[in-house]
């Protein structure tokens, strides 16, 4: 469980794949900040072992902004990984958040298990997606000489497109769902007695029994939507072929499954919206076993 100061890390190859490509990051000793790149870069940043992440920690990973608002980052018990997915693929363009996730292989134990705190304060209020991304790239490749490039390989991936008998989804009604806020995030908590705010894009899991899944979200594309049921539930990656961009409300109910038939049911529920998934090569995806 190696700190960043105080001592030398072993070089490491970490091989990142998914759909998108695969991420191959060399992580070396720890060095000081150059001025070498226009990427942006924070004033003041902190990196440092955490001592207390509790029983249930928080750990937002490479998606949720965590305790941040503009102008500072904060990351409370996250592992390099996470902190590598969040920076390189969450919000890799520094604007928007990205739902596709990219399989980790290889790498040292302390890459999953040693938890980490991150602070940050940028010279000006920066955006937490440009902080989360370009800039936070920045500060690990500083603070932990990282190399990236990317590699391709053919492999499987879900392709869906609309059913000859029509989609079984309704668009989202304007004003039925708050757009989601990365710079004040989370949400204020509504005042007792009061309804919480429905956040656009944003999953719900209502009561469920052990063969019944149900999630639930509004204000999604289904690029976005199958971006997370990719990473939850499939083997596969998942390509939005349908060519739609229209916000869409997703009610995920189906039963008589068990957690053996993930894969199946879920293909059974995307059939349900009335989406046909086909399995397709795809030049852009690598799977590895090793670093």
């Amino acid at each position: 469980m190696p700190a960043i100061k105080g001592g030398r890390i072993r070089s490491i190859l970490l091989i990142l794949s998914s759909f998108l490509g695969a991420l191959v990051i060399t992580l070396g000793p720890a060095r000081s900040q150059t001025k070498t790149d226009a990427r942006p870069r924070f004033e003041l940043a902190s990196i440092k072992l955490a001592t207390d992440c509790g029983r249930t920690p928080n750990d937002p990973g490479p998606r949720g902004p965590g305790a941040s608002s503009p102008g500072r980052l904060e990351i409370r018990c996250a592992s390099v990984e996470a902190l590598i997915q969040r920076a390189y693929v969450g919000f890799a363009n520094g604007v928007s958040l990205n739902r596709a996730e990219l399989e980790i292989k290889g790498g040292p134990d302390w890459s999953r298990s040693a938890r980490y705190d991150v602070a940050a304060k940028a010279e000006n209020a920066a955006h937490v997606a440009e902080m989360s991304g370009p800039m936070l790239q920045q500060l690990l490749e500083d603070r932990f000489q990282l190399k990236i490039h990317r590699e391709t390989k053919p492999g499987d991936v879900y392709e869906l497109t609309v059913a000859k008998t029509g989609l079984k989804l309704k668009p989202t009604k304007e004003g039925s769902c708050t757009p989601r806020d990365l710079d004040h995030w989370p949400p204020t908590p509504p005042a007792p007695g009061q309804p919480n705010t429905v956040v656009c894009g944003a999953f719900r899991s209502p009561p469920s029994t052990a063969e019944t899944m149900k999630l639930e979200a509004d204000g999604m594309t289904i690029t976005d939507f199958f971006a997370m049921i990719s990473t939850l539930l499939l083997q596969e990656p998942v390509v939005d072929k349908t060519g739609l961009t229209t916000l869409f409300d997703f009610p995920w109910r189906f039963r008589g499954i068990s957690a053996s038939t993930w894969a199946g049911a879920t293909e059974a529920g995307i059939g349900h919206l009335r989406l046909n998934p086909q399995v397709r090569q795809s030049p852009q995806r690598w799977r590895t076993n090793s670093a």
